[in-house]
Formats: C-alpha cells, structure tokens, sequence
C-alpha cells in the first residue's frame, strides 16, 4: 500500500530537510539558528513513534477503501530548497504579532467537542489567510491553522463513508490529531517569534521550510 504512513513519512521527511538545512543556516546566522533548529528537530523526533503508532491504526481504514490522511498531509518534496536570504523586495513587519490564543482555542475546543469540523475549517483558514494579509513571518502557525483546516475539511467525509460502509467509525481518531493541533498553537507561535529576529535580519529560516497547501 503506497505511502501507508503518510504523516510519519512528513515528519520524517521533515526531520531529514531541517536536519539537512541546519549547518547552513548557522553558517549564515554566525551559529544563531541553532537554537530554532535544534528545539525543531527535537520536536520532530519526539514525535515519530507517536505518529507512526497514528498511522498504523489509519491503516484499518485505508484497506477498506478510505484514505485517511492520506491527502491531508502535504508531501515535504514541495518544500523550497535552501535560500540563505528572502527574495529581493520582500518585506517582512518590524514587529512581532501578538496574540492571545486563550479565546481562539476555546472557540476551537468547543467546535470540536461538538463535532462541528466545519466551523473548525472556516476559523483556522480564515485565521491563516488573515494572518498572511497582516504579516509575512509567523509561518509555522500559519502551516499549522492550513494543516488543521485541511484535516477538517475532509473529516466528515471520511465519517461519512465509513457509516455507509458500515464499518467504524475514524470520528474519534481525527479528534485527536484535529485537537493535537489546536494544542500546539501557543507552541507553534512561540517558535515563530524566535525565528523573527533572523528573519528580520533577512534569513529566511522556518518561512522557507515548510511547503505551503494550495487550495482550490
């Protein structure tokens, strides 16, 4: 079964290319990007086991003809290659965006303990295109509220099917990776205001590392 493990296989992939892309930003950053690339990377390994476990349960539905996560999870081939600097004429905000998260998460966690995915949706996209209209850093958020919606997007479909397949349900299973998600917001934000201070020096580490989701 082709990429049966499709969100280990990003997150490993993501591991690889941050890995890869480590010395280059230190080398251009005099040794400050480590801390960013190091808490990434770390990140990232915790993570594996508990994805690959994720994903070896998704596998029930996968062979019953319901492709869960599989077109969720954005392949890292699309991820830019190194850059050491922005393009020309890019202008990045000369402050970091705050915002508190204590209201948007429990409109989210409400959301999803009423398993309104939709409305779910419509918040993390509009956040995201709200805050690329506002600001040209915080990109790991914003690869987070995409990745959110787009897992919302597709789950009642994938609800759906199964209760017309007559076979159980994968509701409780995008729970919780939709509220894995919502938790690491804070944490998602938190790591893009580190990187805001390379990348108002014009290094564009965490911005071009991540592959953006194109939507129809």
């Amino acid at each position: 079964m082709k990429n049966a493990l499709p969100i280990y296989t990003h997150i490993n992939d993501a591991r690889k290319i941050n890995k890869a892309k480590k010395p280059l930003y230190s080398k251009v950053s005099s040794g400050q990007s480590l801390k960013i690339s190091r808490k990434l990377i770390f990140w990232e390994t915790i993570l594996l086991p508990f994805v690959f476990v994720f994903d070896i349960i998704t596998i029930y539905w996968q062979k019953r003809g319901i492709p869960i996560f599989k077109h969720e999870v954005i392949s890292m081939k699309l991820t830019p290659q190194f850059s050491p600097s922005f393009k020309p004429n890019f202008e990045i905000e000369k402050t970091v965006w705050q915002h508190d998260y204590r209201l948007g998460k429990k409109y989210l966690l409400n959301f999803l303990r009423e398993n309104k995915f939709q409305k779910i949706y419509i918040l993390a996209l509009s956040t995201s295109y709200e805050l690329e209209k506002k600001m040209q850093s915080h990109c790991m958020l914003r690869h987070i509220l995409e990745s959110l919606a787009l897992i919302c997007s597709r789950a009642d479909f994938h609800i759906s099917t199964a209760k017309q397949k007559n076979i159980a349900s994968p509701k409780w299973l995008i729970k919780i990776l939709i509220f894995f998600h919502i938790q690491i917001l804070p944490a998602a934000d938190s790591l893009d205001k580190e990187a805001f201070v390379l990348q108002n020096k014009g290094i564009p580490i965490l911005c071009n590392d991540l592959p953006r989701i194109k939507w129809d």
